[in-house]
């Protein structure tokens, strides 16, 4: 199961990942901050048998340009 907030997108990169594992990827749009979305989530991982690895990269790193997030010395 692929999540994120732009449809066609994800649309694409689920074909791919069915495509590449010989198995079923199902893609469900929207944005987590939403509760409604979040039990869409909920409701294809229970129709899918549960989720064995979640990999959550929502986030937000603030104002532009944006910071280094890392420094090498």
């Amino acid at each position: 199961m692929l999540s994120a907030r732009g449809a066609a997108a994800l649309e694409e990169a689920a074909a791919g990942a069915a495509r590449a594992s010989g198995g079923r990827v199902v893609a469900v749009a929207g944005d987590v901050t939403s509760a409604a979305h979040r039990a869409a989530l909920v409701a294809a991982a229970r129709e899918l048998g549960g989720l064995d690895l979640l990999v959550n990269n929502a986030g937000v790193l603030g104002g532009e340009p944006s910071a280094e997030l890392a420094v090498e010395p």
